[in-house]
């Protein structure tokens, strides 16, 4: 499956990266440790599951199989002792393009299994906005919003490379950033709240009404 670089140990300790297009999810293919870490490829935005009435249209699609199987998800089933990873981190570009994948990443797991998010099984893996590097590129410092960056701004004396997406960063960024292991590395979990999971319903879901409110 070409789209699916799997974990080589899989099992609640692992990891499934879902990673928007080819080229983020080669560079995160790239700098993971393979042991703990997979990689789901999308091919830009996924299926909407809470406006996809279609059943048969919906289990068909191709992305939608792959996450059931990457997952080793039985919709009509959920069993957390069969899961080939027991945790998922949303990989996006930080936009609002990458956010409303997010979204829809979040409502197709909603929809295929609920359990899973209430779990607390999933998270956000951040990218870095701005890297600090010295002279022959190697990673200094990582800040991962325009506040972070904004305070220390005047006071970096290395290279700064702007960062606009997943596919920019090669390897040594994402082991100094989304795969580091000495504490710069943002992972935020997603907790499970109803109110939560009812302001995802409104905002992804048929009813123009309450997205107009929101916006």
């Amino acid at each position: 499956i070409d789209k699916l670089s799997d974990a080589e140990e899989l099992g609640q300790d692992s990891i499934l990266c879902v990673v928007e297009g080819d080229s983020a999810g080669n560079a995160a293919a790239s700098g993971r440790d393979t042991k703990k870490y997979g990689v789901m490829r999308l091919r830009g935005k996924m299926i909407n599951g809470l406006k996809e009435d279609d059943e048969k249209k919906y289990y068909d699609n191709k992305e939608i199989e792959l996450l059931l199987y990457a997952l080793g998800v039985d919709p009509n089933n959920y069993n957390p002792k069969k899961l080939r990873y027991g945790k998922i981190a949303i990989c996006v570009d930080a936009d609002d393009d990458g956010y409303h994948i997010a979204l829809l990443i979040l409502a197709n797991l909603y929809r295929l299994c609920p359990q899973f998010l209430r779990e607390n099984r999933v998270y956000w893996l951040r990218s870095p906005l701005f890297i600090e590097q010295d002279k022959n590129g190697n990673p200094l410092s990582c800040y991962y919003t325009n506040e972070e960056f904004d305070k220390v701004r005047g006071k970096l004396k290395g290279y700064i490379k702007r960062v606009k997406g997943l596919g920019q960063l090669n390897e040594k960024d994402l082991k100094a950033s989304m795969f580091s292991t000495t504490g710069d590395q943002r992972m935020d979990q997603i907790i499970y709240s109803e109110e939560g999971i009812e302001q995802l319903c409104q905002l992804m879901g048929t009813d123009i009404k309450p997205r107009k409110e929101f916006v």
